[in-house]
């Protein structure tokens, strides 16, 4: 790659390590805090002309977005998955990260480099929302689980979750307990009704934010299965598609592609890379349950009774996810909906997450 400077940066909680190459191919080491006053006296030790390489993680879109903003260099955040495989090594230090970080971007053209892209504010806010309603819809299931264990525990065995999770349900069977455990009871179904709270509130602002993308929305939604977490995921992690070439690259980036071994005329294929978008591929994998019970899923459904004959269920529904999430690349690509989806439906379904 063409340019007079190289700058990595390895980027932990607190601490950045930095390389720069100059043009004379001389190192020059700087080590630096990542709060404010640090970041900002770092970026006038920056140059214009520096490329600047960053391994994707931490405050890797912070500084990115920062530095273009401050000091006007190209910025080029690499994934840091395909780095390791690079870099071959087990070696794990900052300082070699930052360094090896620097020359491959000074030997490589930009087009080979395992690069991310840097999310729009459309996509940080998604992100942020999706991560945010896993973390609470987490919360709520432990502190269900724990109240269900609870019950068991105290011989109260024909209690079922599905209960606990319905408010009147819950109250009604709490109210009833016995005086030595409705105190603990009592306290963990604060912490469900806190819980349920914030992802009320969670769940509106999502609903505010998909009506700015209505029209790629309503095209995710067509699915049958996909409802408007999915939605975000989607338009957050993926956006229209318009970034990606093909539906193979799609399926690289979820994680939900085979891993492959050739060796002379042998070909083996194993478990997928899972070195995608997490956040992706669990909802496509939920979704896949749902579409292959679903009574528009047509094909997929015919697919996946097919593959678990040969394969098994899990291997099926890890293919039904794969081709689901291709199947949305072409129709953000196209502008069409699912066309199996009957329309008074699909009509109810918008209704009903008011969309």
């Amino acid at each position: 790659m063409q340019g007079n400077n190289f700058v990595g940066i390895d980027t932990g909680k607190r601490m950045m390590e930095i390389v720069r190459i100059n043009g004379k191919n001389e190192i020059i080491r700087s080590q630096r805090k990542t709060d404010v006053t640090s970041r900002m006296n770092f970026y006038k030790w920056l140059l214009k002309d520096d490329i600047v390489g960053i391994e994707a993680g931490n405050l890797a879109f912070l500084l990115a977005k920062e530095i273009k903003r401050e000091v006007g260099a190209e910025v080029i955040i690499l994934n840091p998955g395909d780095l390791r495989i690079i870099f071959k090594s087990l070696k794990k230090a900052d300082k070699n990260d930052c360094l090896n970080i620097a020359r491959l971007i000074q030997r490589n053209p930009r087009e080979e480099l395992p690069e991310v892209r840097v999310p729009d504010e459309y996509e940080e806010e998604a992100r942020r929302l999706v991560s945010e309603e896993e973390f609470w819809v987490t919360s709520k299931t432990r502190a269900v689980n724990r109240l269900h264990s609870i019950l068991t525990n105290h011989g109260i065995t024909m209690v079922t979750k599905k209960e606990i999770k319905n408010a009147k349900t819950r109250n009604e069977i709490i109210k009833n307990l016995d005086e030595k455990i409705k105190g603990t009871a009592g306290r963990i179904e604060s912490q469900i009704i806190h819980a349920e709270s914030i992802l009320e509130e969670i769940r509106e602002k999502i609903t505010e934010l998909l009506k700015k993308k209505k029209e790629e929305t309503e095209i995710i939604m067509s699915m049958p299965g996909f409802g408007v977490i999915t939605a975000l995921t989607i338009l957050g992690y993926m956006g229209n598609g318009s970034r990606f070439s093909n539906e193979k690259q799609v399926s690289y980036y979820v994680g939900l592609v085979p891993r492959v071994d050739d060796s002379g005329e042998t070909s083996r294929r194993g478990r997928i890379i899972k070195r995608g978008c997490r956040q992706l591929r669990r909802v496509m994998i939920q979704c896949a349950w749902a579409m292959i019970r679903s009574p528009y899923a047509n094909e997929f459904k015919n697919k996946y009774e097919e593959l678990k004959r040969r394969k098994g269920c899990g291997k099926a529904i890890v293919a039904i996810a794969r081709k689901m999430i291709e199947l949305v690349y072409h129709l953000l690509r196209k502008g069409e909906k699912y066309k199996y989806m009957p329309e008074n439906f699909f009509n109810r379904k918008l209704a009903l997450y008011k969309i």
